[in-house]
């Protein structure tokens, strides 16, 4: 796909998104990606930030201005390998994609309309539902916080939210 086709692409996709966004964006396309990139600063500052600026204003205007939106939208993938490896552990390799997939859906689903997680486990399906941990709107939520918090480089709300998650619970595999 050449550059103009992507910009084009943009254009189209993006409507309403501020136009200094859009900007910035084409900016590195002109530039010849890669081209002064010495130290992994300088691809910050070239590819990732305008990018960041990008989704942020993308997900401000078609989404929710709340920033933890943006955060899971952006970085669903980290969010959803914490809680997977988390159900590896303490509930089993079963269904544990599903899981984390249920409470990614359930928190996004949360924080566009306020309504807060609350499973049906006396559905005929179950097999995607939290059995032992993250069974709860508020144990779901601080973790989530405890990702976000910690991804800023701040561990200690992370760490709070993981200790009571797993306190007192036996891991499933070591």
């Amino acid at each position: 796909m050449k550059k103009e086709d992507i910009t084009n692409l943009l254009d189209n996709l993006v409507g309403n998104i501020e136009e200094e966004n859009i900007e910035l964006y084409k900016k590195v396309l002109e530039k010849g990606i890669g081209d002064d990139i010495k130290t992994p600063e300088d691809f910050f500052f070239a590819i990732l930030y305008p990018f960041d600026q990008f989704l942020d204003a993308l997900i401000h205007n078609q989404f929710s201005k709340d920033y933890r939106v943006a955060f899971l939208l952006k970085h669903s993938h980290f969010i959803e390998m914490n809680f997977e490896k988390l159900f590896i552990k303490y509930e089993g390799h079963g269904s544990c994609a599903d899981k984390s997939r249920t409470i990614i859906s359930s928190l996004f689903t949360f924080l566009l309309t306020g309504e807060k997680i609350n499973f049906d486990y006396d559905a005929k399906y179950t097999f995607h539902l939290p059995k032992k941990i993250f069974k709860k709107h508020e144990d779901i939520e601080e973790f989530f916080e405890g990702l976000y918090a910690l991804y800023y480089g701040q561990p200690e709300k992370y760490m709070k939210a993981l200790s009571k998650t797993i306190q007192g619970i036996k891991p499933k595999r070591k």
